[in-house]
């Protein structure tokens, strides 16, 4: 902006001019985009300030190096399409220091499977340590977690048995564990020394009796 000097104040920087070009902030709500629209009714083309604008479709793609916007900019309430300034991309000069393209796209790293990619701690910082998403944890951590299965599975096994219901299941424990010592090694079941007499008497009179109607 042109602000006017005193005459002093001119002698004193050497200036004739008493008005001196001086930069000045400006609010951004005094700033407002100029327009050069075509006049309908007269034909002629004329700068018009453009209080609000949008962006929109479509979305372009610019060249490497270029700072225009990729999407289109409208005159909002007109639809009236703004056009960017040309911008022309910068010329790049290769030197003697630049790497060569071929260099660049020759691949020298090789994973290894006798080494991991980065150190185990490292894993920690892109993945939490305790997420449910993480497939590899410590293994005091993991066996920590086991016995809080198992744990929890006991309660809840516990919680569905009545002081009756136990003491019947532990009668029922206890009568199978004596019913597997009266078996063989064939699985089959031992009888004892009274049934196996009773069965030998009965099977005597039985032949007895047998034998004395022939």
């Amino acid at each position: 902006a042109d602000v006017h000097f005193p005459e002093w104040l001119s002698e004193q920087y050497g200036n004739k001019n008493p008005f001196q070009t001086v930069n000045l902030p400006i609010p951004m709500d005094d700033v407002r985009l100029v327009v050069a629209l075509d006049d309908p009714t007269t034909g002629l083309t004329r700068d018009v300030l453009v209080e609000h604008v949008y962006g929109g479709e479509p979305i372009l793609e610019r060249e490497q190096g270029v700072d225009i916007p990729r999407h289109t900019r409208y005159i909002a309430g007109e639809n009236i399409e703004i056009p960017w300034p040309r911008s022309e991309p910068p010329t790049f000069k290769d030197e003697a220091w630049d790497t060569l393209r071929m260099e660049v796209e020759t691949p020298t790293w090789l994973p290894s499977l006798q080494s991991a990619p980065f150190p185990a701690s490292v894993l920690d910082e892109l993945r939490n340590k305790f997420s449910k998403y993480r497939t590899r944890h410590d293994p005091e951590w993991v066996e920590q977690k086991r016995m809080e299965d198992l744990r929890r599975e006991y309660l809840q096994s516990r919680s569905l048995l009545t002081p009756k219901g136990e003491l019947m299941a532990m009668i029922q424990a206890k009568k199978q564990e004596r019913l597997e010592t009266q078996r063989d090694e064939n699985g089959n079941m031992i009888m004892d020394d009274q049934t196996a007499g009773f069965i030998e008497s009965f099977m005597k009179e039985k032949n007895a009796a047998a034998t004395k109607s022939k």
